[in-house]
This record gives C-alpha cells, structure tokens and sequence, in this order.
C-alpha cells in the first residue's frame, strides 16, 4: 500500500522537476515571454547590440511601438523607431534613413536582436 504513495510522489516529483526545466530554459531564452518588455531591458539590449559602450533609454509610444534613442561613445545622438514581438525580438530602424542603400546588416539603419537574460538581471560594477 505505501509503495503506491511512493509512485504517485515520484510521479508529482517528475512534474514539477519538468515544468521547473521549462520554467528555466524560457527565463534563459526568452525571459520577456514571463517578465514582459520593460523599457529598461529593451534599453540595454540596443545598447549592448549597437555598441556596448554606448548608453539608451526608450519609452513606449501609444501605439505599441517604442522609441529609443541612442548615444553611442562618440556622442551623436540616433533615435530608433523599434518594433517588438511577443517573444522579445526586436528590430530598430532610423526614420527618415534610406535604407535601401545600406545592403548589410551592420549598418547603422537597420539593427536587430532579442531581450536575453543579461537585459533583465544586470549586475553593475561602478
């Protein structure tokens, strides 16, 4: 008789360990999906895209969209119009740019990415 209470805690034990891993490997992935997109973290992921020493901050407009503006080490400023989706993934793209001239993905016009685990949980040294 106890042997069936041991079986059925061995199997509520594998359920839980399971969604545990699930619950894990999205955080790691894709932490917007539990977390949402913050303005913060959608900040940092351009910046760490863009270039790491620069810095960025964004605001969300009314129509769902964001904006983020953009200063990288030389100072100039860029404001990006970014568009994200349900997982996190953005794209950011200069208005007004022609960027039909730009031809690679390294250019300044066109930048893409995904909000990762480093965007939400940052540890800053001063």
């Amino acid at each position: 008789m106890w042997w069936k209470g041991v079986k059925i805690l061995g199997a509520l034990s594998a359920v839980v360990l399971g969604l545990l891993f699930i619950f894990i490997l999205i955080m790691v992935t894709r932490p917007a999906l539990l977390v949402g997109v913050s303005a913060d973290d959608l900040a940092h992921s351009l910046a760490n895209t863009t270039s790491p020493s620069g810095g960025s901050n964004c605001r969300k407009e009314a129509d769902g969209n964001w904006t983020c503006n953009f200063a990288p080490p030389d100072g100039s400023w860029r404001r990006y119009e970014v568009s994200v989706d349900w997982l996190g993934c953005w794209d950011a793209t200069l208005p007004g740019a022609d960027t039909s001239t730009s031809g690679t993905s390294s250019s300044p016009y066109d930048k893409s990415g995904c909000i990762e685990l480093g965007d939400v949980i940052r540890i800053e040294s001063d």
